[in-house]
């Protein structure tokens, strides 16, 4: 690692620098020096665990937030509370006094129709929930003080510098340092049936999340080959994070 030892003094500044630039979804383009120096980690001995004891502090586990499940009956019961769907009953029933029977009957199949839709999509919305819960990795090998070591992967933390092969389950958004014929499975985040080729060069800031040859991504998998990497992003801050958020 010759390029990370060489003129390590003059880099004092642009670290000061970078501590509050560009943001972390644009690390992908940057040139891997400055990333070791915005995360402030070295890519051979990597965090101190004082260093990881305060990024736990500031960042939290590396997981996804568990959504409490709601009991079946109060599911059914809310659907029935939005403004609209109480509109409609009040009108149901205005429609039943006056005798119109016929209106009466559609607006509350209607009503019964919306709920049971409601209802069918929050329980599939859980379903994912648990499915994305499941793609995150137990364990994880990493660098810390200059040791090997096999920690739980909840444990993770932005800097980290990580090791993974062929097999390996993607435990947060790393960006490579090295990668030796490696070969990711990206369907679950991407879609794409075919597994990706990465290698370490940066790319283009614009560049869409399948053309990012340079990072790993939470809950995607290593099929082939080998790779050295740094933390950048960890639990809800992952791209796959953001997927939960949304769901």
């Amino acid at each position: 690692m010759s390029w990370w030892h060489a003129g390590r003094d003059r880099d004092i500044t642009l670290s000061m620098t970078l501590k509050y630039s560009p943001p972390r979804e644009h690390q992908h383009s940057l040139p891997l020096r400055e990333l070791v120096l915005l995360e402030e980690t070295d890519v051979e001995r990597g965090l101190s665990e004082q260093q990881v004891e305060e990024r736990t502090a500031t960042y939290g586990v590396n997981a996804l937030p568990r959504i409490p499940r709601v009991h079946l009956g109060k599911r059914l019961l809310a659907q029935f509370l939005h403004p609209l769907v109480l509109v409609l009953i009040v009108a149901g029933l205005v429609s039943l006094l006056l005798g119109e029977y016929l209106d009466a009957a559609v607006i509350i199949a209607v009503v019964i129709i919306d709920a049971g839709i409601g209802l069918v999509q929050e329980s599939r919305a859980e379903s994912a929930l648990s499915g994305l819960e499941r793609l995150l990795a137990a364990q994880v090998h990493v660098i810390r003080d200059g040791h090997d070591a096999i920690i739980d992967a909840g444990a993770l933390v932005p800097g980290d510098i990580v090791l993974l092969a062929a097999g390996a389950q993607v435990p947060a958004d790393i960006r490579i340092i090295e990668a030796l014929g490696t070969r990711v499975d990206e369907s679950p985040l991407t879609g794409e049936s075919l597994p990706v080729g990465k290698g370490e060069g940066a790319v283009h800031r614009t560049s869409p999340l399948h053309e990012r040859t340079n990072m790993l991504y939470a809950g995607t998998h290593v099929v082939a080959g080998v790779v050295k990497g740094i933390v950048v992003a960890t639990g809800e801050a992952t791209e796959i994070g953001a997927i939960h958020r949304l769901i």
